[in-house]
């Protein structure tokens, strides 16, 4: 089951939410102090949103989501910022959890959800429910 942190979680929670963000941050984004308060503030006004992955009761993972606006087309997409597992997520529960995620998505004008991953099982998963995983991220950090 996926469902979205509100505010008061989210602050309640935001030393274990910045936590995972740090080890798990999207590979051309800074994660210092001053970055991670941004972020807080773009999830505050509803820019990006907070979601826990749960199974019978028990958090698995924590993920973090963003709306992009690709500025030459106007496409509106969902861009998945962040994924963190605490322990084994089955395929089953991926697969509910990017449903759920997909409603939302469209509910909003999305065109597209988004993510990238170096992570082999990710990928996997992601391509058995449907996802293009041919596209590669090439990055030059400065």
């Amino acid at each position: 089951m996926l469902i979205q942190m509100d505010n008061s979680v989210i602050t309640k929670h935001w030393e274990e939410i910045k936590r995972t963000l740090r080890v798990n941050l999207l590979p051309f984004a800074d994660a210092d102090d001053n970055a991670l308060n941004n972020i807080l503030q773009s999830m505050l006004i509803g820019d990006m949103q907070v979601w826990a992955i749960i199974d019978e009761d028990k958090i698995l993972g924590l993920g973090v989501t963003q709306f992009l606006n690709e500025s030459a087309s106007q496409t509106l997409n969902l861009l998945i910022y962040s994924l963190y597992g605490y322990s084994f997520i089955s395929q089953d529960v991926w697969a509910d959890a990017i449903e759920k995620l997909k409603v939302y998505a469209k509910s909003k004008g999305c065109s597209n959800i988004i993510a990238y991953s170096k992570v082999g099982r990710v990928i996997e998963i992601a391509e058995s429910i449907g996802a293009n995983t041919e596209l590669h991220l090439i990055n030059w950090r400065l």
